[in-house]
């Protein structure tokens, strides 16, 4: 049994939440569901016995994605932090179909916008605990088949290849946003996308897929050459977060046959 860990930010967010509750809009998604966000992170592996300990902890996983509670603070809008698993209470199963016995329908697939912070491999996210496998995969998943709009993958390699590669994750999410490429993970990245996401000053909101490419120009060392990139529905490409801007419907599954309905949007970083 995982016991949900206590995160500093708790007390913030309850303290503003609090303030806010009869000024704050009550967002709702197109599902008729409260929008609210899920995060999993995975620092320490060294010791774990994963296949990626062999690369090493890392230092910023957690505070990465927890900083997107920024878009939870946000007195203008109502979303809520659903969410917070890391380490060894991060698992596999939490990001796999139910169909292969997983336990999305309730969990990485149960929120708008889900994220992972932690070491990935070539279309691959990397846990610490085997619970049931070591890694996930997108022919695992099947986001969206339930409320996912969309995910961030602050990891490497997850977005590497075509379509034919990690399409299969998409049944009815909007965009995937990752990298095509080896990226370095910084402790300010969920601030610094929220911060591009949400309005700022005169300033309007970006879209979801703007908003992470800016998040990767002002986070990537300027001697990586990484590729940050978006994958999903054509019709979704200018999605904002609910309560930000306009977002699209929920588009079909990616097949084989609706491939022609997708697309890849990248962004090379620093060349």
């Amino acid at each position: 049994m995982r016991v949900r860990e206590v995160v500093s930010f708790c007390c913030a967010v309850a303290a503003i939440v609090w303030s806010c509750v009869t000024a704050t809009p009550a967002y709702a998604d197109a599902d008729g569901s409260n929008v609210s966000i899920g995060v999993t992170w995975v620092g320490t592996y060294v010791g774990t016995g994963a296949p990626a300990a062999a690369h090493g902890n890392l230092a910023s996983s957690q505070q990465c994605v927890e900083r997107l509670v920024d878009i939870v603070n946000d007195p203008a809008t109502s979303w809520n932090w659903q969410f917070n698993w890391g380490n060894s209470n991060a698992w596999e199963l939490d990001w796999k179909r139910s169909g292969l016995g997983g336990n999305a329908y309730r969990l990485c697939d149960d929120v708008d916008l889900v994220a992972f912070a932690g070491h990935g491999y070539p279309n691959a996210l990397q846990f610490s605990t085997k619970k049931n496998d070591w890694e996930s995969t997108p022919s695992d998943m099947d986001l969206g088949v339930r409320d996912a709009e969309w995910a961030l993958m602050f990891t490497c390699n997850f977005l590497k290849g075509t379509p034919a590669n990690f399409g299969s994750a998409a049944n009815g999410i909007h965009l995937i946003s990752g990298y095509a490429t080896d990226m370095w993970l910084t402790a300010n990245g969920g601030e610094v996308f929220s911060s591009y996401a949400k309005p700022k000053g005169t300033r309007q909101a970006y879209g979801v897929r703007v908003a992470w490419y800016k998040y990767g120009l002002d986070t990537q060392d300027g001697w990586r050459k990484n590729v940050a990139r978006t994958f999903g529905a054509k019709t979704a490409v200018n999605d904002y977060l609910w309560g930000y801007g306009a977002v699209a419907a929920d588009p079909p599954a990616y097949s084989s046959s609706t491939a022609g309905q997708y697309s890849v949007w990248d962004t090379n970083l620093n060349f």
